[in-house]
């Protein structure tokens, strides 16, 4: 058949689905139509079908030990060595060995084992996998959005008074950026405790397969904004990995971008480059996020690189540390790190 025509068969089997339930419809629904219509989508291949399961099954109870109270102070005691320019200190090394021991001692979560396994899945249901966990995770963010803002709707603040449930919304948001967080700690902790040999076997194969992630587009948390802190060991094995599968010589340009909350930052990296840092679900940018694109050959010459490392933060100013004192030094500290990358672009607002 012609276009004119297969448009108005799609246009008739559309609206029979109207009217048997005009309520409400959902896109999955359309599926069965689609094949009648011989046009082939990506939930009726077994990739697909297998990778859905599996985000499913990951979301189903969702546990992130790690991120919390040892994270915190691991963060801290960081921190502490850098402010003191205490890095050889013995107490410091041996408080930080006993947090990550802790943190070998808390485990792996289920729901972290099957994301493992997921990560782990062939390449072309690994990249379904990836795309129902984004799905998933944005609607139980979404439905979380809107209890919340039906909460502040019946709550009455007085004129000038922050929004207090900001913060609560930020937490609240989840990505995948929060399992590959946990999976960079259980990371760090592996190489810092030395008898977790069964752990390091379980890990091995992920900074690999993550620098592959970062071929393909998939964007990487660099600092997490909860705490500020930068997974080292993990950081620095993904991008020897990442060194590993690109040729000798390749020339690597970064560029990041500054500016104030909800000011397009990200939008705007999603449209000059065609990247996929998340927009969604009323989330902002927390920390830092690093993505790989490979520049044409014909633009090389004119920009001189091979590769662009285009690099994401969280705004400064945020609203949900309106209420905090020092909230300075995180913007303070956030300027720093990006100034320290090398930026190329800085927006301001």
């Amino acid at each position: 058949m012609n276009e004119a025509e297969l448009v108005d068969k799609i246009c008739s089997e559309v609206k029979k689905v109207l009217k048997s339930d005009h309520l409400k419809i959902k896109v999955e629904s359309m599926v069965d139509v689609a094949s009648q219509l011989s046009i082939p989508v990506d939930e009726k291949c077994s990739p697909c079908d297998t990778a859905k399961d599996r985000a499913a099954r990951v979301t189903e109870n969702i546990k992130l030990p790690l991120q919390g109270t040892t994270w915190k102070e691991l963060t801290r005691l960081e921190k502490e060595q850098c402010i003191l320019k205490l890095a050889g200190d013995e107490k410091h090394e041996s408080d930080k060995t006993e947090q990550r021991r802790e943190q070998v001692t808390i485990g792996m979560s289920d729901s972290v084992k099957w994301f493992i396994e997921g990560l782990k899945s062939p390449e072309d249901e690994r990249s379904y996998f990836l795309k129902w966990m984004k799905i998933i995770l944005d609607n139980i963010s979404r439905a979380k959005h809107s209890k919340l803002m039906k909460r502040d709707q019946r709550q009455a603040f007085p004129e000038g008074h922050p929004d207090t449930n900001m913060k609560e919304l930020v937490d609240r948001s989840l990505g995948t950026e929060h399992f590959l967080r946990e999976v960079g700690q259980l990371y760090e902790a592996s190489m810092c405790v030395p008898e977790t040999t069964d752990l390091k076997h379980q890990l091995q194969e992920l900074p690999t397969i993550c620098a592959e992630l970062m071929l393909a587009g998939f964007p990487l948390e660099l600092m997490d904004g909860d705490v500020s802190n930068i997974p080292m060991r993990w950081v620095t094995d993904v991008l020897k990995e990442l060194d590993s599968l690109i040729q000798l010589n390749n020339k690597i340009r970064v560029v990041t971008i500054l500016g104030s909350q909800s000011s397009g930052k990200s939008t705007l990296l999603n449209t000059m480059f065609g990247v996929q840092f998340a927009v969604s679900s009323g989330r902002c940018t927390r920390g830092a996020f690093m993505q790989l694109i490979k520049v044409k050959h014909e633009f090389r010459d004119v920009i001189k690189c091979d590769f662009l490392m285009i690099i994401d933060t969280e705004g400064l100013k945020a609203a949900q540390l309106l209420d905090l004192t020092d909230n300075y030094k995180h913007d303070n500290e956030l300027a720093t790190f990006v100034v320290g990358l090398r930026f190329d672009m800085i927006l301001l607002s």
